[in-house]
């Protein structure tokens, strides 16, 4: 069993996540976290919690425990949409006010394990907070619906749709896309792809705007005096 300050490291770097960021996310010290990572001190159960959804992981992938993949899937889905999985044979059966009138039916093991998965791997990390449960129910939804070959769109594929064009329209930093037919007409996973692309653009173009040097205004007042009130140069 890997030890938890070599689990710890590693999962945050694989993340791109840096001890500063991490460190903040979770309200400790930089210097904490590496004493973490050192193996120097562990933290408490409910810091250890609060790390592993900071990573978005388990307790258990920190601790060096080998968890199914199936567990993991349904223990993020859990954590992030208040849905529960359970697993019977090869078959998944989803419980919850959602999966009652959505997911009626059983779906394939390894179809609801890459579905989860593949979301993760592919969903922008500093969006996850706000984001995540509904890419998740999105993600999921396409692969149910192409399991039992439905075509139509639900009334929560609908709502769900216009609560991302509503984001679009209400935010400044997603002018540039709001009015997009390609967006407006897309599947939800469009549009969220796209509101993710401008967001980091936006970022991006901010973070060259804050290191942009400034104009030395003092240098062009002491050339001014020097030329004198009158001077036509």
């Amino acid at each position: 069993m890997t030890p938890f300050n070599t689990n710890l490291r590693t999962t945050r770097e694989k993340a791109g996540v840096t001890r500063q960021e991490l460190a903040d996310n979770i309200g400790i010290s930089v210097s904490a976290l590496g004493q973490y990572e050192q193996g120097r001190r562990e933290p408490d159960l409910q810091k250890l919690v609060t790390i592993a959804a900071a990573l978005h992981v388990s307790v258990d992938d920190l601790l060096g425990y080998h968890v199914d993949d199936f567990d993991k899937a349904a223990a993020l889905f859990h954590e992030s949409t208040g849905e529960t999985a359970t697993l019977n044979g090869d078959k998944v059966n989803m419980n919850g006010p959602l999966a009652r009138w959505k997911w009626r039916q059983p779906i394939n093991k390894a179809v609801f394990v890459e579905s989860i998965n593949s979301c993760v791997s592919s969903f922008d990390t500093e969006l996850r907070p706000r984001l995540l449960k509904h890419a998740l129910i999105d993600s999921l939804d396409r692969a149910y619906r192409k399991e039992y070959g439905i075509q139509e769109e639900t009334t929560f594929d609908k709502g769900l749709k216009n609560f991302f064009l509503q984001m679009i329209q209400q935010d400044p930093r997603l002018s540039k896309i709001a009015t997009d037919p390609f967006i407006r007409e897309g599947s939800t996973n469009d549009i969220m792809n796209a509101i993710e692309k401008e967001l980091r653009a936006n970022e991006q173009n901010g973070n060259e705007k804050a290191a942009a040097p400034a104009q030395d205004h003092a240098a062009d007042d002491d050339q001014a005096k020097e030329k004198g009130p009158h001077s036509k140069e």
